[in-house]
């Protein structure tokens, strides 16, 4: 009954979900590298106006041991995606290719298969920031924003403890995630995304004072933070006033 509903609920085109990128490396160092790829992804397109992310962090609660989404298509209906992003990464010698396509979710047709993206094996996130600009470029050829330079990506190591941190973050484990965090922060001191769940940690176990200084050293990275992330880090500053008409606002974006 559930699945009926959602599938007479109209899928909205302009809304996107990244699926976590299917790791075929064999590789237990790239662990993570398919959960950053589907992260990075959507942090880039939610800076577009012309699209609709679904929220990295509902993605990634949906992925199971495997790192995978069971149902990718199913579970973008019922997120409402209209579109779906989903694709593999594979070892080439020293290189890793990453090659992506984009679905269209009611049909299943194939809309876009983009040519192979390579980078080094030992630094996978320049290979994820060209996968990234060439999507973006791919779903939102007319955005206004879609051309502009991007700011630069994390350290894929930051990036790593980033991933494991927002694990045990969603296991409610708030003072488990901290320490990872820290030592994302101290990789990448311009990672801002790290430092706003960082915030929301002490949030959470209701310690403002930490939550204060945290916020306002992730406050000066707000120009690097996509919308969602700025979002976010509103609702942190809110809570830490605690104006609760912006924390309810907010919490409703």
């Amino acid at each position: 009954p559930f699945i009926n509903r959602a599938r007479r609920t109209p899928l909205n085109p302009k809304r996107v979900m990244v699926a976590p990128f299917e790791n075929a490396t064999r590789d237990t160092a790239l662990a993570l590298v398919g959960r950053i790829t589907s992260d990075y992804i959507t942090e880039g397109l939610s800076q577009l106006d012309s699209v609709e992310a679904v929220p990295s962090a509902t993605v990634l609660a949906a992925t199971s041991t495997n790192g995978l989404v069971a149902n990718a298509r199913q579970f973008a209906e019922q997120q409402r995606a209209g579109t779906l992003i989903s694709g593999s990464i594979y070892k080439q010698g020293d290189s890793l290719r990453f090659h992506a396509e984009v679905t269209e979710v009611a049909s299943g047709k194939l809309l876009v298969s983009l040519s192979d993206v390579a980078g080094p094996a030992s630094d996978p996130i320049r290979g994820i920031r060209l996968l990234r600009e060439r999507l973006m470029g791919a779903i939102a050829i007319r955005d206004e924003r879609a051309s502009q330079r991007l700011q630069g990506a994390p350290r894929y190591e930051a990036y790593e403890l980033f991933m494991r941190a927002l694990d045990r973050f969603q296991r409610q484990d708030y003072r488990g995630a901290m320490e990872p965090l820290h030592q994302a922060i101290a990789l990448d001191s311009t990672f801002g995304t790290a430092m706003t769940l960082l915030a929301t940690a002490h949030s959470n176990l209701q310690e403002w004072a930490a939550t204060d200084s945290v916020a306002k050293i992730a406050e000066r990275r707000r120009d690097r933070m996509s919308k969602s992330d700025r979002e976010h880090l509103d609702w942190v500053l809110a809570n830490i006033k605690g104006d609760l008409e912006s924390t309810h606002r907010l919490a409703q974006v």
